[in-house]
């Protein structure tokens, strides 16, 4: 059992109590979850759900390890191989996921998509729909310019090899470990705007429906395209403000 609780709910409670989240404790996380993923790939296993959901604290000691967990899409194959069986939750999905071609790098893509999160308080791909999440994942470049945290050229660097459109030329999990970040990230305690707590306790409160909205888009990748278009005209019917998620009022209006 892990007793230490979610990642994002740690993170909150840590800033409800003062204490400002560091790039180099972000860093710290960091480097864990890619040794986790290096051994995951060197048993041949692609975790293929990777987001903050899914990774929690062991204990409640300040540095407790993390631990990853929910192998329920996991797919175990070689290194050189590819599977067709895309799922995954759709913000966190590399392209190559959305056109059914898995590989191990789209663990990395994932992680790189968690790190972004963790570091700037918000998701680098999002949309009202499967379709526009697919569109940003694939053809849009993130935000590295966020008011709100700026994000320092080694982080920058790094989030940009992880979410390289290219799968090929995306770094395996154990050429991210060597990367330059992991040395030189900031100790400091950077003072955290309250925009990116506000913005994370907004997604612990709403990710989890809309997540089961967007997943069960992205689970019907296999059906006609009549079909995902009537699933997003309902999502976007139930999201009044367009904001891509959606709140108790709307659900219950």
């Amino acid at each position: 059992t892990c007793e230490g609780g979610e990642l994002l709910e740690r993170i909150v409670s840590a800033q409800a109590r003062g204490k400002a989240l560091s790039e180099g404790y972000v860093a710290e996380l960091m480097k864990q979850m890619m040794n986790a993923l290096a051994y995951f790939h060197s048993q041949h296993v692609v975790h293929k759900d990777l987001k903050p959901e899914n990774i929690l604290f062991q204990d409640t000691s300040p540095h407790s390890p993390i631990k990853i967990i929910d192998f329920g899409l996991a797919e175990l194959f070689k290194s050189d191989e590819h599977s067709t069986n895309a799922a995954g939750t759709a913000l966190y999905m590399a392209p190559e996921v959305f056109k059914r071609d898995v590989t191990f790098k789209c663990d990395i893509w994932s992680a790189g998509v968690v790190m972004y999160f963790l570091l700037t308080g918000c998701l680098p791909f999002t949309g009202t729909s499967l379709e526009e999440v697919q569109q940003k994942a694939t053809y849009k470049e993130p935000n590295y310019a966020v008011e709100c945290r700026p994000l320092t050229p080694q982080a920058v660097d790094l989030l940009k090899q992880m979410l390289t459109k290219d799968p090929e030329r995306r770094p395996s999990a154990a050429q991210v470990l060597h990367h330059e970040w992991f040395k030189q990230a900031n100790t400091a305690a950077l003072p955290i705007s309250p925009i990116i707590c506000e913005n994370m306790k907004r997604y612990m409160r709403q990710s989890h429906l809309k997540n089961a909205l967007v997943n069960l888009m992205a689970h019907q990748l296999n059906v006609t395209g009549q079909q995902i278009r009537h699933i997003n005209q309902i999502f976007r019917q139930l999201d009044k403000n367009g904001d891509g998620l959606l709140s108790h009022q709307e659900l219950t209006e």
